[in-house]
């Protein structure tokens, strides 16, 4: 297997899958892709649970930059693109602004968004502490 994210395997359609087969990607004429899950992603998401977790136990409240930049993050990584149909109206300053910093995320994957996300946590727990 190699290293990428996610394992891909070609097996023939009549061949028996592998109890930890995850879902078919795409389908050719003799046979399917499935993916198997790589375990350095399911050890990054429980980091990144960890540190939603541990940003609500800092010390004091981060500053407005330091909070749009952990919203941006985290929101790119739980979701993805921004949906520019949900954009906030003019009059919606707050909303406005945390959707302008999700948005400047566009196109980063969810996985390197949580990587942020960890490391922005990271930096704040050593700048501000935990409770």
């Amino acid at each position: 297997m190699g290293d990428g994210l996610m394992e891909e395997l070609w097996v023939d359609e009549g061949a028996i899958a592998d109890p930890n087969f995850v879902g078919c990607f795409g389908s050719g004429d003799d046979f399917d892709l499935f993916q198997y899950p790589d375990p350095r992603s399911n050890h990054c998401k429980q980091q990144f649970d960890k540190a939603a977790g541990d940003v609500r136990k800092l010390k004091s409240v981060p500053s407005d930059s330091d909070l749009l930049e952990l919203y941006a993050y985290y929101k790119q990584a739980t979701v993805g693109d921004a949906d520019p149909s949900s954009k906030p109206g003019m009059l919606d300053l707050k909303g406005k602004y945390k959707w302008e910093a999700w948005n400047g995320k566009k196109g980063m994957s969810k996985e390197d968004a949580m990587k942020e996300y960890i490391k922005k946590v990271e930096g704040l727990i050593a700048s501000i502490g935990l409770q």
